[in-house]
């Protein structure tokens, strides 16, 4: 057998994959990076927060309202953010409730992810269910932890449309 076309191009196959395993790791490690600092910044956290305060201020999906606790200034420094207590509870509890109250809180949700993406190019992007409540007595959604929350460009918000519409369409050729 040749060299060149059996051990050896598969060793040199196996090197080009470590190599680009190794480049691929690289940047997810500096994304994660990035990412953690972002969550400690609490500074960065505190505008976020009030960017949402101001965004749903007058969403009521279905009936329901969205809060987002005001960041209290005069004692959140850099290490520190204090905010407002919301008393709504986890939406992990979500599956106890009501098939109405489910449906509601499904609708708003999807409609804030939509506006979070199309209309605010903002999406809280930590997909952990804890940071978002439910409070039945104001039937609202009590939005937290916005330490993760991504700004996305308008360019980056037309191919991601534009993704998606292929997507929906089928169009494959569209979506590589």
């Amino acid at each position: 057998e040749d060299l060149n076309s059996g051990p050896l191009s598969k060793l040199s196959l196996l090197i080009r994959e470590r190599q680009q395993l190794r480049k691929t790791y690289s940047e997810q490690w500096q994304q994660l990076q990035q990412e953690l600092q972002d969550e400690c910044d609490y500074t960065r956290e505190a505008d976020m927060c009030r960017r949402f305060y101001e965004h749903v201020a007058h969403m009521e999906p279905d009936g329901l309202c969205f809060e987002v606790p005001r960041v209290v200034d005069s004692v959140s420094t850099t290490r520190v953010l204090t905010a407002e207590f919301l008393r709504g509870r986890p939406l992990t509890q979500a599956a106890h409730m009501d098939q109405t109250t489910r449906d509601k809180i499904a609708h708003a949700i999807m409609e804030l992810s939509l506006r979070e993406l199309f209309d605010w190019h903002l999406m809280q992007t930590d997909p952990n269910w804890t940071n978002f409540l439910y409070h039945h007595e104001r039937q609202s959604i009590q939005l937290i932890d916005f330490g993760a929350t991504r700004d996305y460009s308008s360019d980056f918000i037309a191919l991601w449309l534009k993704l998606l519409r292929a997507a929906v369409s089928g169009d494959r050729a569209q979506c590589e």
